[in-house]
């Protein structure tokens, strides 16, 4: 997978965010997916820790709202299960 390289700067400002947020707020097992499917690129990390409402997170949060919609033309979920999942989804 090859990204451009403001994209690719998008991405890895995302991935750090997400990363640090479910090592900080997770269990004590954190999961971290990549990959390329359909023409979209994924990204998903996963924790399972006590789960979150995701979408009152702080600036991190909104500064990761912006990079995903703006710069990765891209989507961005929240799931509560056993822990949480994130999921960015973007055209690859």
């Amino acid at each position: 997978m090859s990204l451009a390289g403001g994209r690719a700067t998008a991405l890895a400002l995302v991935f750090s965010e997400l990363l640090g947020n479910a090592l900080e707020h997770g269990g004590s097992t954190v999961r971290v997916e990549l990959g390329q499917r359909d023409g979209v690129v994924v990204l998903a990390i996963a924790d399972d820790g006590a789960g979150t409402k995701g979408e009152d997170g702080g600036t991190g949060l909104s500064i990761v709202k912006a990079l995903v919609r703006d710069e990765l033309r891209g989507t961005l979920t929240f799931s509560n299960g056993a822990g949480t999942r994130v999921e960015v989804v973007f055209p690859a």
